[in-house]
């Protein structure tokens, strides 16, 4: 699985957070299966946020654990 992130800060101070994740899964038992599966992270934290840092991390790390369970 990978993952790709970027963050823009506005200059109202609030922070622009887009994310994708892809997993590619290759299954080979009497036949050849292959997936490819992406999604998209889009969150805005607004300038009074307890702390942007904070809160990018936690939606990456939420995104990244929501990825892996499926």
């Amino acid at each position: 699985m990978t993952s790709r992130w970027s963050a823009v800060v506005q200059p109202d101070g609030s922070v622009a957070l887009e994310g994708t994740l892809t997993a590619r899964v290759h299954y080979w038992e009497e036949g050849n299966v292959q997936l490819k599966a992406t999604h998209r992270v889009n969150a805005l934290f607004p300038s009074q946020a307890r702390s942007h840092a904070s809160y990018m991390h936690d939606t990456t790390a939420a995104a990244e654990r929501h990825a892996n369970a499926g």
